[in-house]
């Protein structure tokens, strides 16, 4: 029986490796050829190219577009979809991710006047989350790895050689096509040089059904690997019959003529082999992210691996934040304010910074380039947002407003935020008014003052309530001033918390529970001893980091420290703030943890001061689950992977281990997107939910689940940096992360809003004055 060739020929002009001004000749070396492939009598192939790349490719060669419209006209080549820029989308915001595929599409209809309706998953990674945003961008089917997702579960062969439904949330599917790395591998070696041409042929035939007829993707990745390496001028490798394209084109030929083989498009392949049966789940608990190739090529090399991926991967969160919110305060003003195009304009290259090639082996060039460009579209949404914060601004410095960007009400959660007044407009304490004159319980934490002892800048906690898209106008006036702080206990009970740390081990958490889900623990420290398997003999600490050196050697935070409440009790009825100071050879920490009165949550807040550190690993904020405070068959995790829903992984038996390392050199195997900045862990009656800013530092979340009998040990980690051959991380100075701990019961969507706020906040609209008498003092930040 017939065996269906089709193929997928991936072209990013963007690629981290090229230089911009080698496009040129990467068309003229990876694109010419494979256009000329298709005048080869019975040869129909797939070119997938990002818009931005095709944009790119007009415009330096036009004869080149229009070499590939005529063959698209013909029939003999298929455009398949990407988006306007290759961002790995389980790790940006839905909004980010959403608007990059729309716009994508957009520009194919502008250079080819069609939309393609197969699109290639970016390098291959998926979560179940961007099916919807998928088909809501107007694509059909997508071409998706088949080797990892069908060994996290066990498919059999024969499922590979047709179309499949692929499962998303909340009950979407779309049709999927496989890919094969480990055929794409072998045609790269084959064109190559490395292995021979009946090589290949026979494992193509190896395919071949006997009994019905089959697809199979036979090249499925770069085609700028072709003749073509960065660097050194080595742009053609060989010519005549030695060069790539050549061995590429003996064997495109040799399968042209073999009737066992047809070379179709993608969509050909569709339509001859269409999904049937029920949807299939991609993901797994232990690569909810899955990828292409082997363990070492993984997520978290855009993730926290890469050149500062961790810090750049947040300012394109705070971006992305500030466009959500802009967007917001044009809704509240009925659409008044700014134009469509202002913010689809930052939003496009908002996409393009957040490209996967920014996060790779990028160049000097490109890495300074894109900073550039990060800066100018900052200071592009600030004016933006200055526009339409203009009407809210509030005139006196005395006073502050608050705006509720989200689509649900803000219902009495604590909020910090930092405040600075010039000197002698508030005195002692403060007393936060409404435009009622009713007074709104705050505290001040971490307070600076003037030398008439005024105060100049403070941390302010509040629990406000405001509408959805709402505003809320304080007033801020003189209080009495608090006592001075003493030291603290280890012991913190509120009406909503119980948390007990260890002062003999860097104020890890030894016991954190919440009243209202009951009187033991949810999660602390596990002691040595509690399982039986020699592995899990070892005390396993909440609230702590780790960290591995350059040379591979560990160090962590659990030594003996003093804890000191930060403001006294008495004055703080938000929040209770206990502080602690550690350091080593690897750095100093400044930990602060946070045990709230009326919510059920904790934080802790890690203040690092690293001494040019180039860690191979750094993980922190752990959270350890009390192993007999869930039935470990009923645990599972929750997040959001770059969708708009939750996705939901059971845990049960499963072994998972996102933080294994795979080899010296790659530390670890997988990690979460968790684009709202929350991850969720326990049963469906209560958990532990995880939150943190991802605009201020972009973690990757790790999880642990290890079954010991009728037990388990299950954790969750924030990575701010692993290793793979990508990995130049580099840590000087300060790095902020606050982590918050909260007890969650059986309302998810609560559960969810909860997280969402105490992960990006209010927005505090800054006050607007003169240019000539601007100061950081007279500045809401």
């Amino acid at each position: 029986m017939r065996l269906d060739l089709f193929t997928a020929f991936h072209l990013n002009l963007d690629f981290s490796c090229v230089a911009p001004e080698d496009a040129g000749r990467v068309l003229d070396r990876c694109v010419w050829p494979l256009v000329d492939l298709l005048q080869t009598p019975g040869v129909a192939l797939g070119l997938e190219v990002p818009a931005s790349s095709l944009s790119l490719l007009a415009a330096l060669d036009p004869l080149l577009l229009d070499a590939i419209r005529a063959a698209i006209a013909a029939g003999r080549l298929e455009l398949v979809g990407s988006g306007l820029a290759q961002v790995i989308l389980p790790l940006v915001p839905a909004a980010v991710g959403a608007h990059d595929l729309r716009r994508g599409r957009d520009v194919y209809r502008e250079l080819l006047g069609a939309a393609p309706r197969v699109a290639y998953l970016h390098e291959q990674t998926y979560a179940a989350g961007l099916v919807p945003l998928y088909r809501e961008a107007g694509y059909e089917a997508l071409i998706a790895e088949w080797e990892n997702p069908a060994s996290a579960h066990g498919w059999p062969g024969e499922r590979r050689y047709r179309a499949a439904w692929i499962a998303g949330t909340n009950g979407s599917r779309i049709a999927g096509l496989w890919n094969s790395s480990v055929v794409f591998q072998r045609v790269q070696r084959f064109a190559h040089g490395e292995i021979d041409l009946d090589e290949v042929v026979a494992l193509l035939a190896s395919h071949v059904g006997a009994a019905a007829p089959r697809a199979l993707c036979l090249y499925g990745n770069d085609a700028e690997v072709f003749d073509h390496r960065p660097g050194s001028g080595a742009l053609r490798y060989g010519s005549g019959p030695q060069g790539e394209w050549e061995r590429l084109g003996v064997l495109v030929r040799a399968l042209a003529a073999d009737p066992r083989f047809a070379l179709v498009t993608p969509s050909a392949a569709l339509a001859a082999h269409p999904p049937v049966g029920e949807p299939l789940r991609l993901e797994s608990a232990d690569a909810p992210l899955p990828a292409k190739k082997q363990a070492k090529y993984n997520v978290t090399r855009w993730a926290v691996c890469g050149r500062d991926n961790v810090r750049r991967n947040a300012r394109c969160h705070a971006l992305a934040r500030r466009l959500d919110v802009a967007e917001a305060l044009a809704r509240a003003a009925g659409g008044a304010g700014v134009g469509e195009g202002d913010v689809g304009r930052c939003r496009d290259a908002l996409g393009r910074l957040w490209g996967s090639d920014l996060r790779t082996h990028t160049t000097d060039a490109r890495h300074d380039d894109a900073a550039a460009r990060l800066g100018a579209l900052a200071a592009s949404v600030d004016a933006v947002l200055g526009r339409l914060e203009a009407p809210l601004a509030p005139p006196a410095p005395d006073a502050v407003v608050l705006f509720n960007p989200h689509p649900f009400a803000w219902t009495a959660q604590p909020f910090a935020t930092t405040l600075a007044w010039p000197p002698g407009v508030v005195r002692g304490g403060l007393a936060l008014l409404d435009e009622q004159g009713r007074r709104v319980p705050s505290q001040l934490e971490e307070v600076e003052t003037h030398r008439d002892g005024s105060l100049r800048r403070a941390v302010v906690v509040l629990a406000p309530t405001l509408p959805a898209l709402g505003t809320l106008r304080l007033r801020c006036t003189s209080a009495p001033a608090p006592a001075e702080a003493g030291p603290a206990p280890e012991r913190l009970d509120t009406a909503s918390t119980t948390l007990v740390l260890s002062a003999r081990r860097g104020a890890a958490v030894r016991a954190l529970g919440f009243p209202h889900l009951g009187a033991a623990p949810l999660a602390g420290t596990v002691p040595q001893g509690a399982f039986d398997p020699i592995e899990l003999a070892a005390d396993w600490y909440t609230g702590h980091l780790v960290l591995h050196d350059a040379a591979g050697a560990k160090h962590t935070d659990l030594e003996p420290v003093a804890l000191r409440y930060a403001a006294p009790p008495s004055a703080c009825p938000i929040r209770v703030p206990v502080v602690a100071r550690l350091g080593g050879p690897w750095g100093e920490c400044w930990k602060t943890v946070w045990a709230y009165r009326d919510v059920p949550r904790v934080d802790v807040r890690y203040h690092l001061v690293l001494r040019d550190q180039r860690p191979r690993s750094l993980r922190l904020g752990v959270l350890t689950l009390a192993p007999d405070a869930f039935a470990p068959g009923a645990l599972r995790y929750a997040t959001v992977n770059g969708g708009r829903d939750v996705e939901t992984f059971a845990l049960g038996d499963a072994r998972v281990g996102h933080g294994d390392p795979v080899s010296f050199g790659v530390t670890a195997r997988a990690c979460l997107g968790a684009t709202e900045g929350w991850v969720d862990v326990g049963d469906a009656a209560r958990g532990v939910t995880m939150a943190w800013d991802p605009s201020r530092v972009a973690p990757a979340p790790m999880v642990q689940h290890t079954p010991a009998g009728d037990r388990a040990l299950t954790r969750v980690s924030l990575s701010l940096a692993e290793s793979d051959e990508t990995a130049a991380p580099h840590f000087r100075g300060h790095t902020t992360l606050t982590v918050s701990y909260l007890g969650r019961g059986a309302d998810p969507a609560e559960m969810r809003r909860q997280a969402i706020q105490a992960a990006s906040g209010l927005h505090v609209v800054r006050r607007r004055a003169a240019p000539s008498l601007m100061s950081s003092a007279e500045v809401f930040a």
